[in-house]
């Protein structure tokens, strides 16, 4: 067994069914919350006792998703929902921080970096080689994230939380380069395009021509991420690392503005304010009012996300996978919006 995963089994989380890396929380009341929205599609996501906080602060639906002990930290401060979300010791760093709010979420070896460093939500995340750096770069918290094979790298190099997660071959690919968290994730030739500019950790996410635009900026981590015509716009700025993270009309705004991977994601409404300023994948990601506004904008992984109500709204926006992404009712909603591949994967647990 990889030793992620193990780790994954002490912290009371197991896989199930046939995806690489679902899991369901063990501990903690699973008639109040069965379902538990991890920051990030990869081995270090992590929930904190949903019987004392409802909100799953993840780190990160990207590369540097991490958890800390629910019991010691309660909220998970995400380096970013990108591709490099990793996760400290919880015992040893409280904070996580993330990479990037882009599908390449990774971590580092607690041991040798008890930080992470994100690369940045926008185009230029990217992985370093699992040989050499044990930190994973997740591409986005969508569902296409994908991972390399666990047994030869135990850092999973996550498309997606959700379930069109899939891998590349590991011994000729050891970097992972994810489109999208989003069902519809999917990755250029690795030996084309050995850079994976996601779209967006929505399900609708896609990249631009690799040929075309060697950068894809993400638009948000959040599960309905998405960018702007790669023809009219060649760079998509993410909007926040959580998986429901969109980006203002293409047409009307190019450019998405994240505020940060940190705790100041944010995202104001589209149609009002055509700049997203995310509150941050760190602690303080916050959301706007859910009776103004229905689709709630992660600014963060971080553990201050927050979902609206899930009585008036069926779909849960996680403004980012780490300490503060919350979930609906998963009786009365079967699918979560992870806040990102970045910063905002998304998963449903039906």
């Amino acid at each position: 067994m990889a030793p992620l995963e193990l780790g994954m089994r002490e912290l009371g989380l197991r896989r199930s069914g046939n995806e690489v890396w679902r899991w369901h929380l063990d501990v903690g009341d699973p008639g109040a919350y069965p379902e538990i929205f991890m920051g990030s599609p990869n081995p270090n996501r992590a929930v904190v006792d949903p019987g004392a906080y409802p909100e799953i602060f993840m780190g990160s639906p990207n590369p540097n998703r991490a958890v800390v002990d629910p019991g010691d930290y309660p909220k998970i401060f995400m380096g970013s929902p990108n591709p490099n979300q990793a996760v400290v010791d919880p015992g040893a760093y409280p904070e996580i921080f993330m990479e990037s709010p882009i599908p390449k979420l990774s971590l580092v070896d607690p041991g040798d970096y008890p930080k992470i460093f994100m690369e940045s939500p926008n185009p230029k995340l990217s992985l370093v080689d699992p040989g050499a750096y044990p930190e994973i770069f997740m591409e986005s918290p969508n569902l296409k994230w994908a991972v390399v094979d666990p047994g030869a790298y135990p850092e999973i190099f996550m498309g997606s939380p959700n379930p069109n997660r899939a891998v590349v071959d590991p011994g000729a690919y050891p970097k992972i380069f994810m489109e999208s968290p989003n069902p519809n994730r999917a990755v250029v030739d690795p030996g084309a395009y050995p850079k994976i500019f996601m779209e967006s950790p929505n399900p609708n996410r896609a990249v631009v021509d690799p040929g075309a635009y060697p950068e894809i900026f993400m638009e948000s981590p959040i599960p309905k991420l998405s960018l702007v015509d790669p023809g009219a716009y060649p760079k998509i700025f993410m909007e926040s690392p959580i998986p429901k993270l969109s980006l203002v009309d293409p047409g009307a705004y190019p450019k998405i503005f994240m505020e940060s991977p940190n705790l100041k994601w944010a995202v104001v409404d589209p149609g009002a304010y055509p700049e997203t300023f995310m509150e941050s994948p760190n602690p303080n990601l916050s959301l706007v009012d859910p009776g103004d506004y229905p689709e709630i904008f992660m600014g963060s992984p971080n553990p201050k996300r927050a979902v609206v109500d899930p009585g008036a709204y069926p779909k849960i926006f996680v403004g980012s996978p780490n300490p503060n992404r919350a979930v609906v009712d998963p009786g009365a909603y079967p699918e979560i919006f992870m806040g990102s591949p970045i910063p905002n994967l998304v998963v449903a647990f039906p």
